[in-house]
C-alpha cells in the first residue's frame, strides 16, 4: 500500500475512534531489526514469498467419476437457491457466451468456442495511474495487441478504468491516462469543516470525484456500452453495507435498460461506480434503491464474479488481472514518530488491505490452474523505488517512481505520471513482461501462453 493511502486510512481510523494520534515516540530500545533497517533499506518490502509459491501449490482440479471431462473447467457448486438477480445475471452471461459460439457448418466438425477473455482491474486509489497507463499502452502494441475482452470488471479505482477499456477507444484511453496523471487531492475530495463532521458520514465530500466520473461516463459512452450488451459484459463491484455482501453491478445491463431514460441510465451507472469507490469513513456511502454501499475493496480488490464462473462452467476462461499497486507490504517502523493506538490501527489496516489485494489476485490466478484455462497478472512493483540507499539482498534494482514519506497527499501528479508512463512502456514491450502466468500445471514468470 502506498504511504498516501496508508495516511488516509490512519486518519479515517483516528477520527472514527476519536483519537488525537499524538503518542510519545517509540523508544529506541524497542526498535528492532526492521526499524534499524529503515535507515538503509527505506520502505523496501521485507522478504516475503511472492504469489508464485501460493499459486503453484494450489491443487489442480481433478475430475472424479461422473464429472465433466478433463478439458472442462470445474467450479465450486452454486448455492441451492438463487436470487432473481443472480438468476438473471447468470442467464445473461450464458446467453452472451452462446452468441460467441461459432455457428455449426454442415458436414464440418464443430469449431471449438473461443475462450471467454476476462479483464479484472483492481482497486488501488492513485495507483490506478499504473493500470490506466498499462492498458493505454497495450492498445498500441501491434505485436501483442490488447484483446477485445468479453468481460471487464473493476473495483474502486478499477471501476473508473473498466468502462473506458471495455470500449477500447484510443482517444478515451488517452484522456483517462492524462486524467490519472494529473489528479490532485482537490480533484477528488474536499475536507469537511469541523462542525459538519459532527453529523457527516465521512471525512471528505467526494463531489469532485463524482464530477470526474461524470466527465468520463458521458451519454455517448453509455450508448456505446449499451450496444455491447448482447455479447459482452462490463461489471463493477461494491459492498452492501447493510447485508455485508459484495454485489455486482452489471453496467452493460443498466446501459441497455428500456425502462429508463438515457439520463437516468447514466446516473445509475455513475452511482454504481461511486459506490464501488466509496472508501469507508473517508468518502460517504452511496445509496442505490435504498441500500447503502461502500467500496468494493472492503470485500474483494479484484474479482471475477462467482455467477460468471458458474454460468460459464464447461467453457474456457482466459483471465488477465491488472493490479493498481505493487502487491508488496513496505516496511515501516510503526510508531517511531508517535506510538499510540492510531499508529497501530493505521499500520494494521495497511497490512490487512495489502493482504486482501494479494488474496484477491491469487484467487483469480487460481482460475488458470483449472484445465483448459489461463490467467496472468502484472503489477507496478518493477517501477518502484522504495528509497533504499543499501538495497536488501535479493531486491531488484529500484525503478523510476520514488515512494516518499514526506508527503501525505493522497494524489501526487509526479508519482502518478511516473506510474502511467512506466505502465505504458511495459505494455508496449514485446513480449509483455507479465509478472506471473498460469496455465494448467504450468506456472511461470514472463510471457503468457495463449489458450
Amino acid at each position: 500500500m502506498s504511504h498516501r493511502r496508508r495516511a488516509f486510512l490512519m486518519l479515517a481510523l483516528g477520527l472514527a475512534a476519536g483519537l488525537p494520534g499524538c503518542g510519545a515516540p517509540r523508544p529506541e530500545a524497542l526498535q528492532g531489526k526492521v526499524c534499524q533497517s529503515m535507515a538503509t533499506a527505506g520502505r523496501s518490502p521485507y522478504p516475503w514469498p511472492d504469489l508464485y509459491q501460493s499459486v503453484f501449490e494450489a491443487p489442480l482440479a481433478v475430475p472424479v467419476a461422473g464429472a465433466r471431462a478433463l478439458t472442462e473447467p470445474r467450479v465450486s457448486p452454486a448455492p441451492p437457491a438463487l436470487t432473481p438477480a443472480a438468476q438473471a445475471f447468470r442467464a445473461r452471461l450464458a446467453a452472451q457466451a452462446a452468441q460467441r459460439q461459432p455457428p455449426p457448418r454442415p458436414g464440418m466438425m464443430a469449431v471449438p468456442a473461443p475462450p471467454t477473455r476476462v479483464l479484472a482491474v483492481s482497486a488501488g486509489g492513485a495507483w490506478g495511474a499504473f493500470s490506466a497507463g498499462f492498458l493505454d499502452g497495450w492498445g498500441g502494441n501491434a505485436v501483442e495487441p490488447r484483446p477485445r475482452f468479453d468481460v471487464v470488471t473493476g473495483v474502486s479505482t478499477g471501476s473508473m478504468i473498466a468502462p473506458v477499456v471495455f470500449l477500447g477507444d484510443p482517444a478515451r484511453m488517452a484522456r483517462l491516462r492524462a486524467l490519472y496523471e494529473g489528479l490532485r487531492n482537490a480533484d477528488v475530495l474536499t475536507p469537511r469543516g469541523t462542525l459538519s463532521l459532527l453529523t457527516a458520514t465521512s471525512l471528505y465530500d467526494n463531489a469532485p470525484l463524482r464530477r470526474q466520473v461524470a466527465a468520463i461516463l458521458d451519454e455517448d459512452m453509455v450508448e456505446a456500452i449499451a450496444a455491447e450488451s448482447a455479447t459482452r459484459m462490463l461489471a463493477v463491484m461494491a459492498t452492501n453495507l447493510d447485508s455485508g455482501v459484495p454485489e455486482v453491478f452489471d453496467l452493460t445491463a443498466i446501459a441497455a435498460r428500456a425502462d429508463m431514460s438515457l439520463a437516468e441510465r447514466r446516473q445509475r451507472m455513475i452511482a454504481a461506480i461511486m459506490a464501488s469507490a466509496a472508501l469507508p469513513v473517508g468518502f460517504p456511502p452511496e445509496f442505490i434503491e435504498g441500500d447503502m454501499y461502500v467500496d468494493g475493496g472492503v470485500r474483494l480488490q479484484a474479482f471475477v464474479a462467482r455467477e460468471l464462473q458458474a454460468a460459464l462452467a464447461g467453457r474456457r476462461l482466459d483471465v488477465t488481472v491488472v493490479v493498481s499497486g505493487d502487491l508488496k507490504v513496505g516496511r515501516d517502523c510503526t510508531g517511531r514518530d508517535g506510538l499510540d493506538l492510531l499508529s497501530i490501527a493505521g499500520r494494521t489496516a495497511a497490512i490487512a488491505n495489502d493482504q486482501l489485494l494479494r488474496t484477491s489476485v491469487a484467487a483469480l490466478l487460481a482460475l488458470g490452474r483449472q484445465p483448459g484455462n489461463a490467467a496472468r497478472y502484472i503489477d507496478a512493483a518493477p517501477l518502484i523505488d522504495y528509497g533504499a540507499t543499501v538495497p536488501p539482498p535479493g531486491l531488484p534494482p529500484p525503478g523510476p517512481c520514488k515512494v516518499t514519506s514526506d508527503n501525505d497527499d493522497l494524489f501526487n501528479p509526479a508519482f502518478q505520471t511516473c506510474l502511467a508512463r512506466g505502465g505504458a512502456a511495459m505494455s508496449s514491450t514485446t513480449p509483455i513482461p507479465w509478472t506471473l502466468t498460469v496455465q494448467g500445471d504450468r506456472v511461470s514468470r514472463g510471457r503468457p501462453g495463449g489458450v
